[in-house]
């Protein structure tokens, strides 16, 4: 549907649109060719086919794009298959030990499972009237329009709604998400669900953790004489490689308006 509306731009690098062509390239080309390891022809000759659907067959930056993005993602693939894979342990022995700089060998070891569990305590709209749960939706969506939000009304349907809501979320697009379930455009309620599902107070947590992290900004003459807010926003927009300039104007501009 992308191609034919002529959406090319969402097959630019790092977009799921490109994700997905190359999900069904390597598993058509490994089902019907059984093709695990492509030859450098055999690259081209994709990264053109690729192009003449796009209808960008004379750029060769984007065919040298393509060919590599086929190349990484035929790696990446073959990576998981070491261990059962026959033809894949004979190309690595075959070609593993060649002479030069060694290998750099990895592990494929999956991550542990949690060894204590979260308890999914919330399973109250499990057995819960299917009429009842749509009341709780339609109540939030009332109280969240209102200017006097009862936000203990609100937190209730919120948790009463847990089950049903993360159901609706795996089939839906975020805007169907956010109408439904407007709270979401709330960091309160947010927090709410990650405390239900991973038992984690994030507002417990910052509260602990803030006092020590102001602790420890320095107090010398870098920071002139900051107040410890605005030290803390320095430091952190080093860390993140972005402009505290930008942070406090747009803070100020708010403010204003």
């Amino acid at each position: 549907q992308i191609i034919d509306k002529g959406e090319i731009g969402e097959f630019r690098s790092h977009t799921n649109a490109r994700r997905l062509l190359l999900d069904t390239i390597f598993n058509d080309v490994t089902t019907k060719y059984s093709l695990l390891y492509p030859t450098r022809d055999h690259y081209r000759l994709m990264g053109k086919a690729i192009l003449k659907k796009l209808n960008t067959s004379k750029d060769n930056e984007a065919l040298n794009d393509w060919i590599e993005s086929l190349k990484t993602k035929f790696k990446r693939e073959r990576r998981p298959l070491q261990q059962i894979s026959v033809q894949v342990q004979k190309m690595k022995a075959k070609y593993g030990n060649s002479a030069g700089r060694p290998i750099k060998r990895s592990e494929n070891v999956i991550a542990p499972r949690r060894i204590s569990p979260v308890q999914f305590w919330n399973t109250i709209d499990i057995h819960d009237d299917p009429e009842d749960l749509n009341k709780n939706i339609q109540v939030m969506k009332n109280e969240l329009v209102d200017r006097n939000v009862d936000s203990d009304l609100v937190r209730s349907s919120w948790k009463k709604t847990l089950v049903q809501r993360r159901n609706f979320i795996r089939d839906h697009t975020t805007k169907e998400v956010l109408e439904e379930y407007p709270g979401y455009c709330y960091a309160s309620l947010i927090f709410d669900e990650i405390r239900y599902v991973c038992n984690v107070d994030i507002e417990e947590n910052f509260k602990f953790m803030l006092p020590k992290l102001l602790d420890s900004i320095p107090d010398n003459s870098g920071f002139v004489n900051d107040l410890p807010a605005v030290r803390l926003i320095k430091l952190l927009s080093k860390y993140f490689t972005d402009s505290w300039q930008q942070i406090v104007s747009n803070k100020v501009r708010n403010k204003s308006l």
